[in-house]
């Protein structure tokens, strides 16, 4: 996490301009250094249009090789998740959290899928003999996802084009027209639209409705603060199939999203006896933490 004063100094230095409102400043002290500040600047929208000889971001979509053993479809213009994967920087102590738990064999969920990376990777960590069942209510990158699953040949591999809710129905999801990252698309329970943003009508169902008796070992879930209204219907699943939760904690997502505080999240597990752990950069996951610790974004596990 970054101070107030660096998301100050960079938006002066690299955009020229002061931070629009106390809601950036939040999210940008999120970043993990000052290097992770200057890369969501430089490769703005904003930084690109203003300086067209620096780094122009082709609308483009690539297949490439990934060291974890994949192929997966990328866009060069999706510097959030498209570059970092093409980079072999994306996620790292996820991936060797993940690939260290996950079984031949086992059944694993993807909720919130993006372009599919993960859903790749669960998909060849639990081989012909397991199932990867995901989830990503974005038309344009569940299309991409599903490529990538038949350039893979993971036919155990489904990925279902929802939105997942307590009931069955059509919920707006907001997105940033021309962002350069493409994975910041959040749910508007209440239909409100950001300042500067879009939103398209997705269906929603329960998370029940995919569960057919194949229980998951293992849920990855990172759907941009929904992830409380999500888990908060699974709970008869995690009572009863127990599984390992991957997910992540954005303070001012959760807050904007589900309305509730990181603890709130944290306790609906502590409620089933699970812990929560924060995987480091290394891939362990020793910490643990209640939720009122002074932090605005990490990723987790909890362990039953």
């Amino acid at each position: 996490m970054i101070s107030r004063e660096t998301v100050e100094w960079g938006y002066r230095l690299i955009l020229g301009r002061e931070p629009e409102n106390e809601a950036v400043i939040a999210e940008k002290m999120a970043c993990t250094d000052q290097a992770a500040l200057s890369n969501q600047l430089i490769y703005s929208e904003e930084f690109v249009n203003k300086n067209p000889r620096f780094m122009p971001l082709m609308n483009k979509w690539v297949l490439v090789e990934h060291e974890v053993g994949i192929r997966i479809w990328v866009n060069l213009a999706d510097t959030g998740i498209s570059w970092p994967i093409v980079r072999n920087d994306f996620e790292r102590a996820e991936i060797k959290f993940l690939s260290g738990v996950i079984k031949p064999g086992q059944t694993v969920f993807d909720i919130g899928a993006n372009i599919g990376f993960f859903s790749m990777l669960f998909s060849k960590l639990v081989g012909p003999e397991g199932r990867v069942i995901a989830f990503e209510p974005l038309p344009f990158l569940h299309e991409r996802a599903v490529m990538s699953a038949y350039e893979n040949g993971f036919g155990h591999c489904t990925i279902h084009n929802v939105a997942l809710a307590k009931e069955r129905g059509t919920v707006a999801l907001v997105y940033a027209p021309g962002s350069p990252n493409w994975g910041g698309a959040f749910l508007s329970f209440d239909g409100s639209v950001l300042p500067g943003h879009a939103s398209v009508p997705v269906p929603t169902c329960p998370l029940s409705d995919f569960v057919d008796g194949d229980l998951p070992s293992l849920i990855k879930i990172d759907v941009e603060g929904a992830e409380h209204t999500v888990m908060s219907d699974a709970v008869e699943l995690l009572a009863e199939a127990r599984p390992i939760v991957v997910s992540e904690i954005h303070r001012t997502q959760l807050e904007r999203v589900s309305g509730v505080e990181p603890s709130d999240y944290i306790d609906l597990f502590r409620n089933l006896g699970y812990k929560c752990l924060e995987i480091a950069k290394d891939g362990t996951a020793t910490r643990e933490l209640i939720g009122h610790e002074e932090f605005q974004l990490v990723n987790v596990v909890f362990m039953p």
